[in-house]
């Protein structure tokens, strides 16, 4: 949604980043996988193939980033981590994690969980209206 708000060199590091946060609980689903495709349409970028950046390494990446990419950076990662239905522990600590390194409170990262959680309500009832249920 925001994606197109990063620099070039931000792109390749936030889907190297996405790849991290699905993986952060053990598992990459499905609907993250398709959501990590969707944000390199958005970017209109090719799917990079390297996966060889580590946590410290991709985060170095956006050390000159301004705070609207950093907090851009972290909303997009917490909506791949809702996609899938299940925010658990281990993602929490992530997102926790990456906002540290990053410099974005804790305090705008609950307010972010928060307004993800009421946005994915907003959007279940309008399809309910579309489809009829």
């Amino acid at each position: 949604m925001f994606l197109h708000l990063l620099r070039d060199d931000e792109k390749e590091a936030f889907i190297d980043l996405a790849r991290l946060a699905a993986a952060a609980n053990g598992s990459i689903s499905d609907e993250e996988d398709i959501m990590i495709e969707q944000y390199c349409a958005e970017m209109g970028i090719s799917l990079p193939m390297s996966h060889a950046r580590t946590l410290d390494g991709v985060l170095a990446c956006f050390a000159e980033s301004d705070t609207m990419s950093r907090k851009v950076v972290i909303m997009e990662i917490i909506g791949l981590l809702f996609s899938d239905g299940d925010f658990d522990e281990k993602e929490m600590q992530f997102i926790e994690k990456i906002a540290d390194s990053l410099e974005v409170s804790r305090d705008q990262v609950r307010e972010m969980i928060e307004l993800t959680g009421r946005y994915i309500n907003v959007l279940q009832d309008i399809l309910c209206i579309i489809e009829g249920e």
